[in-house]
């Protein structure tokens, strides 16, 4: 087991062949060269399922860069689920792609499996385009892509065009707006006080400001620390920071109508394997979290 100030409590599993690693604590609890506030289960995982590489977007700091066509195997995501479930707590399933609302019988199909087997929060990860069209009931949250304030803009930002409204649904309380803060776009304290105006708008309670992953040209050029907010109506500003991997803080803004939103950022330094707690079904395959280095 491994525990210091620069990594979190972690142990290893092994699932269809593969070595995870799995954490003994949560984002927010563990702060650098302090011990954990409040444990989980020695063996917690998240799981990020890869529906499709299929994208109506064209983003130019997708994550995904290895994309290529592949078939979703129900039958294959069922044996690691399975298994999965048998040697570790799932603390919930997030889909995403690609874009995971193209290939919604897929998600539903594993949807009706967790349920029927060990029910788990579920979580999609979407730019918006069929937003409307999710069974909302199924979902624990709604992670949607908006990196601008700006309508048109975030059409720009995303390659393709929305409704106006497409934010306007019935479920609006289990969305969370995921922006990227970059240099050009949303890159001031001014600017992300304008998200969380739209959040308000829309009655969206959550919203997280993200800082880019290295991965390309655009991303090394475009990449900026997040900047803080202050004035009135945000409060409880906190922050942490975990070893070299991550910092992050999380606050409450009271919009003047009275409505609160709760909002987050994370700005990702580098990551390891150490820091585990997440287990990816890519390409029909278990593989671990991704590793990025500075």
């Amino acid at each position: 087991m491994t525990n210091s100030a620069n990594t979190v409590p972690t142990t290893k599993i092994t699932i269809a062949g593969v070595e995870l690693t799995t954490r003994h604590v949560s984002c927010g609890l563990h702060t650098e060269g302090k011990t954990a506030l409040a444990p989980v289960l020695n063996k917690t995982m998240g799981l990020v399922v890869y529906l499709t590489n299929a994208c109506n977007a064209t983003c130019a700091f997708c994550s995904n860069t290895d994309a290529k066509a592949f078939r979703f195997d129900f039958e294959a995501f069922k044996v690691m689920w399975d298994e999965l479930i048998s040697k570790a707590d799932v603390s919930q399933v997030a889909f995403t792609g690609g874009e995971p609302t193209l290939a919604l019988k897929d998600f539903y199909k594993c949807a009706d499996y967790i349920k029927a087997t060990r029910p788990t929060p579920l979580v999609v990860m979407t730019n918006g385009v069929k937003l409307a069209e999710l069974d909302h009931e199924l979902l624990t949250q709604i992670s949607v892509s908006r990196h601008h304030w700006n309508h048109a803009d975030n059409e720009r930002i995303l390659g393709f065009k929305l409704k106006e409204d497409y934010l306007s649904v019935p479920a609006h309380n289990k969305i969370k707006i995921a922006c990227n803060v970059m240099k050009g776009e949303v890159d001031s304290g001014e600017k992300m006080l304008k998200v969380l105006d739209l959040a308000a708008t829309y009655d969206i309670p959550t919203v997280g400001f993200v800082g880019l992953m290295q991965i390309n040209d655009f991303t090394a050029i475009n990449t900026i620390q997040i900047p803080e907010m202050t004035g009135k109506g945000l409060y409880n500003f906190e922050k942490w920071k975990l070893g070299n991997a991550c910092e992050c803080a999380r606050s409450l803004y009271s919009h003047p109508s009275g409505k609160l939103i709760k909002y987050y950022y994370r700005h990702n330094h580098e990551y390891d394997y150490n820091h585990g707690g997440l287990v990816v079904f890519k390409y029909n395959k278990v593989q671990p979290w991704f590793v990025v280095k500075k």
